[in-house]
C-alpha cells in the first residue's frame, strides 16, 4: 500500500509539472490556436443575443430539424464552429481552484496508473516494463480523450496532437517516476 500511495504523490506531481511546463514552456499549445485580429465584435453578437453559459454550435441543430436537408446544406456552406464554450459573465483568469482540481486530477490518474501496475505484480519486474504500462496508459487517455474530440468534434490537428504529446509523454514521465516506487514483490 505504502508503495501505491508513494507512487500515486511522485507520479501525480510529476504529471501536473510536466502539464505546466507543456501549456507554458512548449509552444505546441499556443501553436494551436489561431488568434483572432479582433474577438470584441464575436463577444458584442454573443451578448446581444443573451446567450447564457453553455455549450453551443454553429449551425445549431435546434434552429433546423436535425439532419434535415436545410441543415446539412448549412453545415457544407458553413462557416462551423462545431464546439464552443461560452461564460456569459466572465471567468477568472488560471484560478486557484483550477490548479486544485488539476492537481488532484493529475493524482487520481496516478492513482489508478500505480494500482495498475501493483496489480501486475511480478508481470513488470523490469523497470521498463512498469514505465511502458504507464505509457499505454497515456496512449489510452489520448486515443478516448483528444483523437476522439478530433473525431467527433472536429477539433484542428495542431491541438489534437499537442494533447496527444501531453498524454503520451507526460504518462511515460510520471510511469518512471511510479515505477520506481511500485515494485513486485521480491522473489
Amino acid at each position: 500500500m505504502k508503495q501505491v500511495l508513494l507512487g500515486t504523490l511522485v507520479g501525480g506531481v510529476i504529471f501536473f509539472i510536466f502539464l505546466s511546463i507543456s501549456w507554458t514552456v512548449l509552444p505546441f499549445h499556443t501553436m494551436a490556436f489561431t488568434p483572432l485580429e479582433d474577438s470584441k465584435p464575436i463577444a458584442e453578437a454573443m451578448q446581444a443575443n443573451n446567450l447564457e453559459t453553455g455549450l453551443y454550435t454553429v449551425p445549431s441543430m435546434t434552429e433546423y430539424e436535425a439532419n434535415s436537408e436545410e441543415f446539412i446544406e448549412r453545415h457544407k456552406a458553413g462557416p462551423v464552429v462545431p464546439f464552443l464554450v461560452y461564460y456569459a459573465e466572465g471567468l477568472e483568469m488560471m484560478s486557484a481552484m483550477m490548479y486544485v482540481k488539476g492537481i488532484i486530477m493529475a493524482l487520481l490518474a496516478a492513482g489508478i496508473v500505480s494500482v495498475m501496475m501493483k496489480l501486475a505484480g511480478r508481470r513488470l519486474r523490469r523497470y521498463p516494463l512498469r514505465v511502458l504500462v504507464a505509457t499505454a496508459m497515456g496512449v489510452f487517455a489520448a486515443v478516448i480523450g483528444p483523437l476522439t474530440l478530433g473525431n467527433w468534434m472536429m477539433f484542428p490537428a495542431g491541438y489534437v496532437w499537442a494533447e496527444v504529446f501531453d498524454q503520451v509523454i507526460g504518462w511515460t514521465f510520471a510511469g518512471a517516476g511510479i515505477a520506481a516506487f511500485v515494485k513486485p514483490r521480491s522473489l
